[in-house]
């Protein structure tokens, strides 16, 4: 489980840095001062939720329990992350 909620870290990342690149080249087009436009896509879509699981290691077990929602009108996800 630790690995998957990792892994949705990563991938959270990975998306925002990559749309915040392809927002680059359209700087000059677009006003500064404009909200960014909603999540949409599937990519985000599925997260949202509440997971939980446990994560078994030479340290231990643990409970691990994550909520993913939306943000400012789906311009965002927020992650509350608590391991036990």
């Amino acid at each position: 489980m630790k690995k998957l909620l990792s892994l949705l870290f990563i991938l959270s990342v990975t998306c925002v840095l990559s749309f915040a690149q392809n927002g680059e080249s359209k700087k000059e087009e677009t006003n500064s001062n404009a909200p960014p436009p909603q999540l949409s896509d599937e990519m985000h879509t599925w997260m949202i939720g509440e997971w939980a699981g446990t994560t078994e290691s030479n340290m231990g077990t643990s409970k691990d329990w994550e909520k993913m929602e939306w943000g400012l009108g789906k311009q965002y996800v927020i992650t509350i992350s608590q391991v036990k």
